[in-house]
Parts: structure tokens; sequence; C-alpha cells
């Protein structure tokens, strides 16, 4: 299955299957199971404030991070988890930006490994290579620690990877609930607005990408969509204050 293909039956709720195999399986086949394990987030803890969170993978575009982070300087509602391929220079092209957004709290910054291969077919030694040369990114450039969420490329993960990931100090495996469609240059952009109008809903963790210039072309649409729901943005350590 290619990688949009994926994101599309993730969306749907294949996802929900994988979140069950990751814990109640996982238990009956190992006595001691890691808690990482358990935490593989889906959707945000409940809460009696309705809110949801905007995470953004990979970073391609440096003009798409760039677009948004603007948008975000002006408006102080607006909170992003950035999920950084550490590969792409686009980060440190927005460090400037970044690190303020960083310092009001409207932006965090969380691990999509190095270079963005598929976990599962690499070494223990590789998986936790490519979390931590990102992990190393951050704190060199940022100062901030990426532990423990942490992403896996194309939502790929089994138990061996979620192990080698835990034993380097990466423990809030962190996939979502909807997609925005933003990883393909094809999404039109009506398809965008439906699929902001579906899925920014009350606990969702919504995945968006820095990949492609729709999103940023057509920020304050998707804004005018999502503003009415009367949702508040938060990023995952907020939601998850205890990770």
């Amino acid at each position: 299955m290619d990688r949009r293909g994926f994101l599309t039956l993730a969306s749907a709720g294949v996802a929900g299957g994988l979140s069950l195999l990751g814990t109640e399986q996982a238990k009956a086949a190992s006595p001691e199971v890691h808690p990482a394990r358990q935490r593989i987030s889906y959707e945000l803890p409940k809460s009696e404030t309705p809110r949801w969170a905007w995470t953004i993978d990979d970073g391609v575009s440096s003009a798409s991070i760039a677009t948004y982070l603007a948008h975000a300087l002006r408006n102080p509602e607006i909170k992003f988890t950035y999920f950084v391929t550490s590969m792409y220079p686009s980060w440190k092209q927005n460090a400037s930006a970044l690190r303020e957004l960083m310092q009001r709290g409207q932006v965090q910054l969380a691990n999509h490994t190095h270079t963005h291969k598929d976990l599962r077919t690499l070494s223990g030694h590789g998986i936790q290579k490519q979390l931590l040369d990102c992990h190393h990114f951050l704190e060199d450039e940022f100062g901030v620690s990426s532990k423990s969420f942490w992403r896996p490329p194309y939502g790929f993960w089994d138990i061996r990877v979620l192990d080698a990931a835990a034993e380097a100090g990466f423990t809030a495996p962190t996939m979502w609930f909807g997609v925005f469609g933003t990883d393909s240059a094809t999404t039109t952009a009506n398809q965008l607005y439906g699929n902001v109008q579906k899925w920014v809903q009350n606990g969702r963790i919504v995945l968006d990408h820095a990949n492609y210039t729709l999103g940023s072309k057509h920020f304050a649409q998707m804004m005018a969509i999502i503003r009415p729901k009367g949702l508040q943005m938060v990023t995952l350590t907020e939601a998850f204050p205890s990770y």
C-alpha cells in the first residue's frame, strides 16, 4: 500500500485497529509489555474544553512552513505541533520564527526521524539512530528535547519498532484521526476544505503536511472553516502534560 492509501485508510478509522494491536494483542503476546505499547495516541485525552491538535509532518516545503508560521505570529490562538524530518533544510531556514513561536507556546517540535525511512525495515540500532539523529538536531538547533513524542514515517510501526524507540527514550508514539490531504500534489482546494470540515472535531489529532503549498495558499479559507467550530488549538504537550 502506498503512503496516500495508508493515510486514507487511517483517517477512515482503520488506524483504530492498529491501536488495539499495540495494546491488547501485545499484552497477550508478552508478559512484559513496555508502557510505550500502551501509549499510542490517535486522539486527545478527554477534556471539558473542546479542543483539537493540528500536527504537521515532514517539512519538504520551506515556503509552506514559513506561511503557516507567519499566520501564527499574527494570531496567538493558532498552535501547531510539527513532526520534524530533520534532513530538510526548511527547519533551519525558518528557525527564527520557530524559536519565537516556541517561546510563546504556540509551536511544539516533535520527532519524525531524520530521513523518513520505514522503521520496520531497519535494525533496532537503525530505528534508534533515525530518532536520535532528529533528536540531536532539535537539541542543537532549537535547544529542545524531542522526547517523548514521535511519529513513525508513513504511520508504519510494529512492536519491535515501538520497543526500540522506547529503549531510546521515545515513549509517546503519536498517530492521528483525520488528514487534510496536503501530502499530495493532486489534492484540490475543495478537497482540502472538505477534509478540514470533516476532520477538525473535538478531541481529534489531525495530520497536515509541510510538503506542498496548498495549505499555505488557502490558509485563510481553512481558518474560516475552523474558527466557527469553537475549538481550542493545543500542542501535544498541553494535551498530554504527563508525557
